[in-house]
């Protein structure tokens, strides 16, 4: 990731430069993307690890493959996204809006969860070893494959009617 001056966005605003593992570079005219608008982009193997984007509109936004390890995301909106495969070990997801999101084989380990809504999304065979779970949404599907070793969650956590993450967690 990187940044350049004004370019053809003008306005004295800095081009944000995303680089993906595709060869492409999006560029996104902000300063910064903490709470920038990102909704419906094609970020296929972006690299942004350890990148803020706390409250941005990923909505609907095409992530498979995407790099965000210690990325930040608290408060993001992530509704609708494809998060195939993304690798997202020790993220921040606090309070983030993740409802029927595709995240097919993420792998999610150590990221913070806590009040962040999954209600709809595909969790199947996610890796939720570590994580912090505490007040989250996760009535989603697939959520039985899902591997929660390690992970911490409370009273205020919601699960689907009849799930149990003990014998998940435990292997059966």
């Amino acid at each position: 990731m990187g940044s350049g001056e004004g370019g053809p966005y003008g306005l004295g605003k800095q081009v944000i430069h995303i680089l993906c593992s595709t060869g492409e570079s999006i560029d996104v005219a902000a300063d910064t993307l903490i709470g920038a608008d990102l909704s419906d982009r094609n970020l296929h193997r972006a690299h942004l690890g350890g990148a803020d984007l706390s409250r941005s509109n990923l909505s609907r936004a095409v992530l498979r493959n995407a790099y965000l390890e210690k990325a930040v995301l608290d408060g993001a909106i992530l509704a609708g996204a494809a998060m195939m495969l993304v690798e997202a070990r020790n993220a921040s997801f606090r309070t983030a809006d993740m409802s029927s999101a595709g995240l097919n084989f993420a792998d999610l380990q150590g990221a913070d969860l806590r009040e962040a809504i999954l209600k709809d999304a595909d969790v199947t065979n996610v890796n939720f070893r570590d994580c912090f779970l505490e007040g989250a949404d996760l009535r989603c599907r697939g959520i039985e494959t899902a591997a929660f070793q390690g992970a911490r969650w409370d009273a205020n956590t919601r699960w689907p009617e009849g799930f149990q993450p003990l014998k998940v967690q435990d292997g059966g």
